[in-house]
């Protein structure tokens, strides 16, 4: 028994095994697709090389760079390139060559051919049909590892550098149909668009002093968040003000003949407007924070205190605007009227009641307790204690909402106590004393059967 119980439990350990073994397997992420933007072609001779590649797309943040790698090439006597100098990004690589074959500058007429290699972060693979962009666009030849750790991309273009071409400083940055106005709670979006094909966005973006957000993915995954303040920017805040950024990077094409430089002015949706540097990538990037600064406007002011209420207007009103809600006692002759609750409604500005008058508004005013339970409500403009106006009323979530145009004081009326149990209905009672009768009958029943019982033993 006890070797059967020893084979059962070696049996289920095995099959346990078998069991995660697939999911150990299987649980790194596969990247199909990576894009690598910014690497430098436009060499001239006498230039050296440099590291300019990065990662885009949403990929981004599932690899690193491993290196970026320089070939000389020379033509055989069998008529086939081969290398015969090299350069790489990865500074150890490139110490470990002997100086008389490391590429130190680009010269005139010679052939350069440029490889990367890039390597999977912890889990994650490289898919073995993994599509590779380079400066957007694709490459057909490439190697992945064994171990899908890593992808070697050789022989992506090979140039022969020239006499350096004298570049000119881009005029003017265009950038249109940017939204830049938002209301309180709305989501940032990102519209802008480039019809210069000289650059090109990296990534549009709004920051406020504690938060940003921009509008690709990798730039807003945990490698970045410090670069925002720690946060994310998930809906805008009426309490907060907001700077526009944006980042750009010159095209394949446009870099070979024009650079961004302290003179190029910026224009969006067609307005020139300042900015001051951030972060570059050197003459080819074009990374700002703009002048442009935007407080989300809003539509709705609420009160937390005595009488919580809220006001939803029609239309956008100043961010400075603060309701002020007041329990006000109910007269006699409005008590009269079912009137059981009273609140002299405002809106202040600065300290000041501001009038509001035809405009359109939705209200709401958290129920009291001592309301609720009725089957009835309607809202009563009171004026002059008097009774100018009764407008219909619902209760969403605790709430007595109504609309109307103008502030002032409103009653609350309520009718048809539920369960009222100090008016019980003629009908109520006949029941319950016909309930009684029958309980009673049962219990003496019950009782007589087991007297009888206890005398019989």
């Amino acid at each position: 028994m006890k070797k059967s119980k020893i084979l059962i439990a070696a049996v289920l350990m095995f099959l346990f095994t078998m069991c995660i073994a697939p999911i150990t397997t299987f649980a790194a992420t596969t990247i199909g697709k990576v894009e690598i933007n910014a690497v430098k072609f436009n060499y001239n001779a006498g230039d050296k090389p440099e590291s300019y590649a990065i990662r885009s797309g949403d990929t981004a943040y599932y690899y690193d760079i491993e290196y970026e790698y320089w070939e000389e090439m020379e033509t055989a006597e069998n008529g086939e390139l081969v290398p015969i100098k090299f350069w790489y990004s990865d500074d150890d690589k490139n110490n470990a060559l002997a100086q008389d074959k490391k590429i130190t500058t680009f010269e005139e007429g010679k052939s350069y051919m440029y490889t990367i290699s890039l390597k999977a972060r912890d889990g994650y693979t490289f898919a073995d049909n993994t599509e590779v962009y380079v400066n957007g666009e694709k490459v057909n030849t490439m190697s992945v590892g064994q171990d899908k750790k890593s992808i070697f991309v050789p022989a992506i273009k090979t140039i022969k550098p020239t006499k350096p071409i004298q570049k000119q400083e881009i005029d003017v940055v265009e950038i249109n149909n940017v939204t830049l106005k938002f209301s309180n709670g709305e989501k940032p979006v990102f519209t802008g668009t480039i019809s210069d094909d000289r650059y090109k966005f990296v990534f549009e973006a709004w920051r406020t002093n504690d938060a940003g957000i921009s509008s690709v993915d990798w730039f807003n995954n945990d490698d970045h968040l410090e670069y925002w303040g720690g946060k994310l920017i998930t809906m805008f805040d009426k309490n907060k003000t907001y700077t526009y950024e944006l980042a750009l990077v010159t095209t394949a094409e446009g870099g070979e003949k024009w650079f961004f430089g302290q003179n190029t002015k910026l224009k969006i949706n067609g307005q020139e407007v300042g900015y001051t540097c951030g972060s570059t990538y050197g003459e080819q990037s074009f990374s700002v924070d703009t002048k442009i600064r935007m407080i989300p406007s809003t539509k709705e002011i609420t009160n937390d205190r005595e009488v919580k209420a809220s006001i939803l207007f029609d239309k956008e009103i100043s961010n400075d605007y603060v309701l002020d809600t007041k329990k006000v006692e109910v007269k006699k002759e409005l008590a009269d009227q079912n009137v059981k609750y009273l609140v002299d409604i405002n809106v202040l500005e600065n300290g000041q009641v501001v009038k509001i008058d035809n405009t359109k508004m939705k209200i709401r005013i958290a129920l009291p307790e001592e309301l609720k339970g009725y089957k009835k409500y309607e809202v009563v403009y009171i004026l002059n204690n008097e009774i100018k106006e009764t407008i219909p009323a619902t209760v969403e979530d605790g709430y007595i909402v109504f609309e109307t145009t103008h502030l002032s004081e409103y009653g609350i009326v309520a009718t048809e106590k539920i369960n009222n149990i100090e008016n019980p209905q003629t009908g109520d009672n006949i029941g319950f004393y016909i309930i009684s009768g029958i309980l009673s009958i049962v219990g003496l029943t019950g009782a007589g059967i087991f007297y009888r019982r206890k005398q019989t033993n």
